[in-house]
């Protein structure tokens, strides 16, 4: 295993990375942009292939966002994610605040990493909504 540090992988790998873990709502040019604008990265490859990978941006003083962190399914359960998580923490460890963006089913396993469940976070998906209300 080679760990990659702030180098995005050839986007086609990285794609086909995204959609065998079941990331499937963006398109190629919506990933290439997320990855890119991204100032922290850790790739894994296994004998060259892309086998996980996570991404962070953050204000350089108080919150970071760490976000995709994904691991091919064939290789979970191998600490994968837990040297992206390690890599990813070292290089952000300036910011006072660390957010993770993750799944539910990852719970779990972020909480051994350290990381604590916060009730009072609130996200919106509907744009138009806010919009509208702002317009009134």
């Amino acid at each position: 295993m080679k760990i990659h540090l702030n180098n995005i992988p050839d986007i086609k790998e990285l794609e086909i990375l995204l959609i065998k873990a079941g990331f499937t709502d963006r398109t190629t040019n919506q990933i290439k942009k997320a990855f890119s604008n991204s100032r922290y990265i850790v790739s894994i490859t296994d004998n060259g292939v892309l086998v996980g990978i996570g991404r962070a941006f953050g204000d350089e003083v108080d919150c970071v966002v760490i976000c995709d962190v994904v691991v091919s399914p064939e290789k979970r359960k191998h600490g994968i994610g837990t040297m992206i998580l390690k890599n990813l923490t070292k290089m952000i460890s300036h910011h006072m605040r660390i957010i993770l963006y993750a799944n539910l089913e990852t719970e779990e396993f972020y909480k051994l990493l350290g990381f604590q469940k916060m009730d009072t976070v609130m996200v919106m998906w509907d744009y138009e909504f806010l919009n509208s209300r702002l317009n009134q």
